[in-house]
């Protein structure tokens, strides 16, 4: 019989890119790139990479490996997420950016975030229904409503929820690192 492997893996808990990309509910570009970067705990094998669920799962405990503080921004415009990655960086803030309001409910669950920008208008859900998942998951968590359109009854909705800040798009440079900074935990 041939020698036991060194390191004991069950088929199970390796995954490849599209696999990862799935289980953290994010493009598999966004994957690859993020593996390429060092920034996900993966191996790449020949051309592949693979990853290891309990490594990954303690990547995500462990707070992304980031000891800045983590913003999510749920808006289905990508120059909003590449914007919101640019000036978090510049204040301090790791950034993920999803479109979906069902990825966003999914990194509140799995990641420390620390604030969420969120549009009212996503592809797959509103977004008062994503402001309701967030509060019942981390009620003390700071919302940010970034809208372009004047929605006043999903804004009323939303109200009911709780308290937010809303920032009216297009936004200015300024106005958007003054809320950044702002909502640093390090003042």
């Amino acid at each position: 019989s041939p020698p036991p492997s060194p390191i004991p893996l069950a088929h199970q808990d390796v995954m490849s890119i599209r696999e990862l990309s799935t289980y953290l509910q994010i493009p598999v570009s966004t994957a690859y790139a993020l593996a390429a970067q060092g920034r996900l705990p993966g191996l790449k094998v020949g051309r592949h990479w693979r990853f290891y669920r309990p490594t990954v799962e303690r990547w995500l405990q462990e707070g992304l490996h980031a000891p800045e503080p983590l913003l999510l921004v749920v808006d289905d415009d990508e120059t909003i997420g590449e914007l919101f990655k640019a000036y978090g960086r510049r204040t301090g803030f790791r950034v993920i950016a999803v479109a979906h309001g069902r990825d966003a409910a999914a990194w509140v669950d799995r990641a420390p975030i620390t604030a969420v920008f969120l549009d009212l208008l996503l592809p797959d859900m509103d977004g008062v229904a994503v402001f309701q998942q967030i509060r019942e998951k981390r009620g003390d968590l700071p919302v940010v409503i970034i809208t372009g359109h004047a929605e006043a009854a999903l804004l009323e909705r939303a109200l009911t929820l709780g308290p937010f800040l809303v920032m009216k798009k297009p936004f200015a440079r300024q106005e958007l690192l003054d809320v950044l900074k702002r909502l640093h935990p390090s003042g």
